[in-house]
């Protein structure tokens, strides 16, 4: 008997693969339509949040699960809550501005090198 047959009646929990929030704008870089990769990515995102929706039998609270759209609306963009993110993370890792890249002169290279800067406004130094 494993945790979670004795104490939610399953011995696998639901799970869904879905495609990596950066999806659009790495496979943008090889050439594709970005609003056509997003609404991909969205509409993975909606399958598999319908079936874990579904699969949510004691939910804390009954909350209508609302779909994604073809492309993302201002308030489907937010600040991560900073309890959600490791203890210690610093601010600038937290904030919306972008504090990494890829960089390289060959697509080998690009894709094998990442280089982080803290943001000016950002640096306690």
């Amino acid at each position: 008997m494993t945790c979670l047959s004795a104490v939610y009646g399953m011995e696998t929990p639901a799970y869904q693969h879905i495609l990596h929030p950066t999806y659009p704008d790495s496979a943008a870089a090889q050439g594709q339509d970005p609003a056509q990769l997003m609404a991909q990515m969205l509409a993975n995102w909606n399958t598999g949040l319908t079936a874990l929706h579904q699969a949510l039998t004691h939910p804390d609270q009954t909350v209508p699960l609302v779909p994604y759209g073809t492309s993302l609306a201002p308030g489907d963009l937010g600040t991560i809550p900073e309890g959600d993110l490791p203890a210690g993370l610093p601010a600038w890792m937290r904030s919306d501005e972008p504090w990494a890249s890829r960089q390289g002169a060959t697509p080998a290279d690009k894709c094998a090198t990442i280089v982080v800067q803290i943001p000016a406004d950002q640096r306690p130094f």
